[in-house]
């Protein structure tokens, strides 16, 4: 039989058992992580594939919408959810096909379905439906619907939950939060953004 020796730990010590010591605070830490840190150099304005990890100097606010109009957040169906009446269920013709950034030329009014993509224009009235019973031209909902989910607990995903342009004026991104991959979608291409040098202690 061989005997294997266990492999100790190369790391710090944070992963002691020691619990003599008692732990600080999160407003202690933060305060000594500032007592022992200093910014680097002064803000610089880079292009957003250099920005990925840096902190924003300043808050960042939409200029213009992008894009230009309230569009769903994913693919599904859209309906008029005032031409349900009564306790269902509900079968719908499908009428049209709203690609994304398709301008809706085809009413979705009365007890009719639109097969639409993520990035769809929206307006209020509209309902999009995720994975709902669908059949080549028509749709079923279940009479618990309107509840929110259908019978098979399907999730309705109402005009509140969609996707909104970024308004003029409005917070796009924030400062003193690291700068992420996703940030990056919410950004003009070739924007160049203002951030905080990196800090060293």
């Amino acid at each position: 039989m061989t005997i294997h020796q266990a492999i100790a730990s190369p790391g710090c010590g944070n992963d002691s058992q020691d619990m003599d010591h008692a732990l600080i605070g999160v407003i202690e830490a933060l305060a000594r992580i500032a007592a022992h840190t200093e910014p680097v150099g002064r803000p610089e304005a880079v292009s957003l594939d250099r920005a990925l990890g840096r902190i924003p100097a300043r808050p960042v606010r939409s200029r213009s919408m992008a894009p230009a109009f309230d569009n769903t957040a994913m693919d599904g169906y859209a309906i008029a959810t005032s031409a349900l009446t009564g306790a269902g269920p509900w079968v719908l013709p499908v009428v049209a096909r709203l690609p994304a950034g398709q301008a809706v030329t085809t009413p979705v009014a009365g007890a009719v379905a639109a097969r639409i993509f993520k990035g769809t224009p929206t307006r209020r009235h509209i309902v999009t439906k995720i994975a709902i019973r669908c059949r080549p031209g028509r749709c079923k909902l279940g009479p618990a619907t309107m509840a929110g989910f259908d019978a098979q607990g399907c999730e309705i995903v109402r005009f509140e939950d969609v996707t909104h342009s970024a308004r003029v004026g409005l917070l796009s991104l924030a400062d003193g939060l690291m700068f992420l991959p996703s940030d990056a979608d919410s950004q003009p291409a070739g924007a160049l953004v203002e951030f905080q040098p990196f800090c060293q202690s």
